[in-house]
């Protein structure tokens, strides 16, 4: 038993003594390992400055994208505001133009109307009021031909 227990002691040892050499390694940072740490840390610093000015340009952008929301919002409004005014003046015109066709209207029916009347109103001869009257004209003659008053008298009318 002495032989089993002096084995289990020889490998109890050699477990202890062999894994030895790795923890004998020094575990402190040598001079690269230092100035990788470092360019770490300093790109660390670095972004977290860039992460700072992406937030506030990220914040400028929305800020400029609001007002030209705003700005264009605005222009909108004025536009339809002038659209609104020209549909106004056109409607406004529109009533003027009707008022003065219809003046116009009104004028030449007048004209015509009266152009009408004074027609009607002129006496139209007709053939046979002709045929009347210049036989009157001959008797006339006839009659100034036996008696110089009635001569006297027609040529006075030119007749």
């Amino acid at each position: 038993m002495r032989g089993v227990l002096l084995t289990f002691l020889l490998w109890i040892g050699a477990l202890v003594v062999l894994p030895a050499p790795g923890w004998a390694e020094d575990s402190s940072v040598d001079a690269a390992d230092r100035e990788i740490i470092e360019r770490l840390t300093r790109m660390e610093t670095r972004l977290d400055g860039l992460d700072t000015r992406l937030v506030r340009v990220e914040t400028r952008l929305d800020e400029g994208l609001k007002r030209l929301d705003d700005g264009i919002r605005q222009l909108r409004e004025d536009m339809n505001k002038q659209n609104e005014q020209l549909h106004d003046r056109l409607g406004n015109f529109m009533l003027l133009f009707t008022g003065v066709i219809s003046v116009i209207g009104v004028i030449l029916a007048t004209l015509i109307g009266v152009g009408n009347r004074d027609r009607k109103a002129t006496p139209s001869t007709s053939q046979a009021e002709r045929d009347s009257l210049e036989n009157i004209r001959a008797a006339l003659h006839a009659l100034a031909q036996r008696d110089e008053n009635v001569a006297a008298v027609l040529k006075q009318f030119n007749l």
